[in-house]
């Protein structure tokens, strides 16, 4: 079971209970804790009233736009109301963003922030509506899920106008931003789209939470089927990626920042359509546009020649000179990378080369196939050191140790095996997962390995003993996603690596 079970289930019952009577609805008035309602009237409203006039004055003054002090007034009622409504819930855990009244957009488009007291840089955004909770739905644009960590959703009942002097504000729930499903760039999510409010609390805490150790984390999504290929080198400038006609482009990234947990591992992508939210879709073009949570541009360094059966795999060795590429027709190319020349090619498979990868000390190649067999190689030469016995079904990743002593490898049964590379012996194997293994890495310190699988679970196992530590669900897989701009000469990159709650240091599962 993940974290947003609980949350969804509490959900479920918080609207049956607004479907057949509001009156059950929880109604706390001391700050700070639980509620599912917040009521405002009396002096307290008189308060908010006075505040929203002198602000519709002021937006009036600074803007010059012909709007109706009155309209404008009601308009900032309703966003001071939802203030209230959430600070009533998070207390002293959070503080309103100031909202810039100068300009025209402020007047016209919800813009309510909440940042936490204690880390500034994670965000809130509160949206309202009104009426109907039946008919209720909060539009949010991919700018706001970019820039908060959550979306928290408040429902005003009663029509905001001059005249009420009685407001019942309904804490409807949160979405954090990962989970919000884009079209188009927008998103309408309903009642039934959120978590119960009582978990918002707790979720950003655990965005706060400093991250412990992940150092596997960022090599899930690697060894993937059905991808075009990516690959990043050591010195986290370089990018060597690959298109449908057999093609390798190097790339020179702007900013090593990107690269610093992610060198040296091989990469696949799907190409991403425009308004997904990070979700991999199958799609015939690389040249949709990506929603890009942290992004940077890199220009193009060359184009190889590549395989004229197309590119599976790529993989680039860590001291960032030797570029390995493998093909639909089996074959791998070993690269100069500085001088983007080919050194050497192998008949390496009978059929596609899945997964590649190098050991830590860039001597060693690893790569399987569709024809079922796990081979290792000399990274220099070429040279074949080492056939492992055939597998029962295709690999489709494989990682090696940090210490350069075991291969594992995941095969298209969910079938994973751990070798000792010196001897090729089969240390163990696992009947990790029932759809195919999508990937699988192994911790900084190599006593953890972690696999996903398109079944959408990740599972946490020892590498010493083979014991299942844990298993992760309702977590979408880590994703880095690259499309080449209209023009050819700049790599657009997306990376969706936000962890949720769940993802702790994997030594206390031992």
């Amino acid at each position: 079971m993940d974290w947003t079970t609980p949350l969804k289930s509490q959900q479920a019952d918080f609207i049956a209970r607004l479907t057949r009577d509001s009156a059950t609805v929880l109604h706390c008035p001391i700050r700070g804790l639980h509620t599912e309602m917040v009521a405002i009237a009396g002096e307290r409203l008189k308060a908010i009233r006075s505040k929203c006039k002198q602000l519709a004055l002021n937006s009036a003054k600074n803007s010059g736009a012909p709007r109706s002090v009155f309209s404008t007034e009601l308009e900032h009622l309703q966003e001071q109301l939802a203030i209230e409504a959430i600070a009533a819930c998070l207390d002293d855990f959070a503080i309103v963003v100031a909202k810039n009244t100068d300009t025209k957009q402020s007047e016209t488009k919800q813009n309510i922030k909440f940042v936490l007291s204690a880390n500034r840089a994670i965000g809130i955004k509160v949206k309202v509506a009104c009426g109907s909770f039946a008919e209720a739905e909060w539009p949010i644009a991919i700018e706001e899920i970019k820039e908060n960590a959550a979306i928290a959703c408040v429902l005003i009942r009663e029509k905001v106008a001059a005249n009420c002097d009685n407001y019942h504000i309904i804490l409807a729930g949160f979405i954090p931003g990962q989970l919000v499903e884009m079209s188009d760039g927008i998103a309408r999510v309903k009642l039934q789209n959120l978590l119960y409010n009582s978990g918002l609390r707790s979720y950003l805490e655990s965005c706060n939470a400093k991250p412990k150790s992940r150092e596997w984390l960022p090599t899930l999504a690697s060894g993937s089927s059905y991808v075009y290929p990516v690959a990043i080198g050591s010195d986290g400038q370089t990018v060597a990626s690959s298109n449908y006609d057999g093609t390798i482009k190097l790339w020179r990234m702007g900013s090593s920042k990107i690269g610093q947990s992610l060198c040296g591992q091989p990469w696949s992508f799907y190409p991403v359509a425009g308004g997904s939210s990070g979700q991999p879709l199958a799609s015939g073009s690389t040249n949709n546009k990506l929603n890009e949570w942290q992004a940077s541009n890199g220009k193009l360094i060359r184009t190889l020649p590549g395989h004229t059966s197309g590119v599976s795999a790529l993989t680039i060795s860590p001291n960032g000179r030797i570029l390995a590429s493998g093909g639909y027709d089996g074959s791998i190319h070993l690269w100069n990378l500085p001088e983007g020349q080919i050194r050497r090619s192998i008949s390496a498979h009978s059929g596609t080369v899945r997964p590649l990868t190098t050991s830590p000390d860039g001597l060693l190649l690893a790569s399987g196939g569709v024809d079922k067999t796990l081979k290792l190689w000399d990274m220099e030469s070429g040279e074949l050191l080492r056939s492992f016995p055939v597998h029962t079904d295709p690999i489709v990743a494989i990682a090696i140790s940090p210490d350069g002593q075991q291969l594992v490898s995941g095969s298209q049964d969910g079938m994973l095996k751990v070798w000792q590379l010196e001897t090729g012996e089969l240390k163990y194997q696992l009947a990790g997962h029932c759809g195919i293994v999508r990937s699988v890495a192994i911790s900084a310190d190599g006593q953890v390995l972690a696999t996903g699988s398109m079944e959408k679970t990740i599972k946490i196992w020892s590498l010493e003993t083979g014991s299942l530590l844990r298993t992760i669900t309702g977590h979408t897989d880590p994703l880095m996603a690259f499309a080449v701009k209209q023009d050819g000469q700049a790599l657009e990159l997306s990376l969706f690596r936000h962890p949720q709650p769940g993802w702790e240091d994997p030594r206390q599962w031992q």
